[in-house]
């Protein structure tokens, strides 16, 4: 039925006008879409570096423990070594002016995980 006030001309402006809205509608869904999906490339591939650098860091960290204990035992032995010249010196020389000392306390903390 058509309504006397209306005319078929004001029908299709109105025809075209949805027309225009709905495609615009589309075109900002598309846009939207597009851009989510960058912003989901991106963020993979900012994930993908992250764990890259991540086992970087472990395989770090694990050669850092592995030297820091090795260090601690070289450090543990010349101290030792440095004690057992002291003896032999102060039982050869008492009161002798070459023994080796310590003015602060050496203290070697393991950072392995066991």
């Amino acid at each position: 039925m058509i309504n006397v006030n209306q005319s078929p001309m004001r029908d299709d402006k109105e025809e075209e006008m949805s027309r225009s809205a709905l495609a615009m509608f589309r075109a900002k869904e598309e846009e939207i879409e597009r851009k989510k999906m960058e912003v989901r490339d991106k963020v993979h591939a900012y994930l993908g570096r992250v764990e890259e650098e991540t086992k970087r860091l472990a395989e770090i960290r694990e050669v850092s423990v592995w030297f820091s204990s090795k260090l601690s035992c070289f450090i543990c032995f010349l101290v030792l070594y440095v004690s057992h010249i002291n003896q032999h010196i102060a039982c050869l020389v008492p009161h002798s002016r070459y023994a080796f000392h310590v003015k602060q306390p050496i203290v070697i903390t393991s950072t392995s995980e066991t």
